[in-house]
């Protein structure tokens, strides 16, 4: 998240895709300083928190919305109500999980509600955005561009290797073409120590369950 972030303050794709054609040119492409921009976190839990305690310590203004607010993120971020997030924040960046009251939580009513020009950034769930009301929102100006590491219907797409098909999914094959949506196939998660710790984790459960008939992430 924390470097979707950057890339989208410091406009890289967009120098990448004109070096790639070799402009050489700033285009107008003028980037923000982290320490001047306001960013907004909703879901500000374990995840969430991490991402405050860095934005903070590189001198951004952090605020917070969650429905559970935590003493060790108040340090770091002010806790503002989910209106007064979206009117402030330059960047919003979505660390909710997935449940019946987050789907749908960026809706075109939510997106109607935040400062114009703001960027949005999506390392949650797909389902947490309207992506079709998303698109309108980049269209109408109000979200100037939004990393997506994880949409709407990305499991027949993402990790797989589709070169040279046709994307049948209209969502994804909208946000594929839009110069204004940076695209991950779900890789926030996918990093070394996280994929060793899945494994160190497992193989723990797997023997407290053998030991002790449970472990402490049981799930009923």
């Amino acid at each position: 998240a924390l470097m979707q972030i950057f890339r989208l303050l410091r406009h890289t794709p967009e120098f990448d895709a004109n070096i790639a054609q070799q402009n050489y040119t700033w285009d107008g492409l003028q980037s923000r300083e982290i320490h001047s921009v306001t960013v907004g976190i909703i879901g500000a839990g374990r995840i969430g928190g991490t991402l405050a305690n860095l934005l903070h310590a590189l001198g951004a203004r952090v605020l917070a919305y969650d429905v559970k607010p935590r003493v060790e993120v108040a340090y770091v971020a002010e806790y503002v109500t989910l209106p007064e997030l979206l009117a402030q924040s330059d960047v919003i960046s979505l660390h909710v999980d997935l449940n019946p009251t987050s789907e749908g939580l960026i809706s075109a009513a939510v997106l109607q509600q935040m400062k114009p020009g703001m960027l949005l950034v999506n390392a949650s769930r797909g389902p947490v955005i309207d992506t079709k009301a998303l698109f309108k929102a980049l269209d109408d100006g109000i979200v100037a561009a939004a990393a997506l590491d994880t949409i709407e219907g990305e499991g027949p797409v993402f990790a797989k290797d589709l070169s040279g098909q046709e994307l049948t999914d209209p969502i994804i094959a909208e946000a594929q073409k839009r110069h204004d949506i940076l695209l991950t196939p779900h890789i926030a998660f996918y990093t070394n120590k996280a994929v060793e710790n899945m494994v160190q984790i497992s193989l723990d459960d797997a023997l407290a369950i053998v030991t002790h008939g449970h472990s402490e992430h049981d799930v009923n």
